[in-house]
């Protein structure tokens, strides 16, 4: 996926390609269907020993397929050479699969039902995924070891420690710690990223909308 591209480089910062916003309404015959508010899991296949379940900061390897309501694939493990590797809570992918993945079982295979605010927004990715759209990722669990430790990014552009990011935080964690931007500036580079992980709208960024590295909130 090419969003899995630029988060990798960009994940000591972190500005994965997630995930905002209003969910989409959807009419049919004048009757509004509403539309998904949290992450569905539903159980494909049952692992037949449940060894060892998926926790924070596991590292995984998966076969996936992800798909939109229409069957339409945006996406499929299987073209690559090798099974895909990710670390939960690691950053680096949308936080449907954060919050759908942790508690399956080695061997399970979870489809994930994955709203727009937990999955690509209001934008979409160009791989596909039209804005708003509810994607669907069947996910097979094919092992499961200790991930290295998570950093803490976001208390590293916290500076105010106010537990809540800033405009002027994330501008100035870009123009000090970031070399490539996203963006032409600094602060081309922060309004991108609000405009993926500032869910409510409220002009912050908080601990649990933020996507990125970060310790557990206590």
């Amino acid at each position: 996926m090419e969003e899995i591209k630029m988060k990798r480089l960009l994940q000591n910062i972190i500005l994965p390609l997630t995930f905002l916003c209003i969910l989409v309404t959807l009419c049919h015959c004048e009757k509004k269907k509403e539309p998904l508010d949290d992450v569905k899991i539903e159980i494909l296949k049952k692992s037949e020993k449940c060894e060892r379940k998926v926790k924070r900061g596991d590292l995984l390897k998966v076969k996936y397929k992800g798909y939109l309501e229409n069957g339409k694939v945006f996406d499929d493990s299987e073209k690559q050479k090798h099974p895909f590797v990710f670390q939960v809570d690691g950053g680096t992918m949308i936080k449907g699969w954060q919050l759908g993945l942790k508690g399956a079982c080695l061997g399970e295979t979870r489809k994930l039902i994955i709203p727009p605010k937990y999955g690509f927004g209001e934008y979409g990715n160009p791989v596909g995924i039209p804005g708003n759209s509810i994607v669907i990722f069947d996910i097979e669990i094919l092992s499961i070891d200790d991930g290295p430790e998570i950093p803490d990014t976001f208390s590293s552009i916290d500076f105010d420690k106010d537990k809540r990011l800033s405009r002027k935080e994330v501008e100035r964690f870009f123009k000090e710690h970031v070399k490539d931007h996203v963006g032409k500036t600094p602060a081309d580079s922060a309004n991108l990223m609000f405009m993926y992980e500032d869910i409510d709208k409220d002009d912050y960024i908080s601990h649990f909308e933020f996507n990125g590295p970060k310790h557990v909130e206590l």
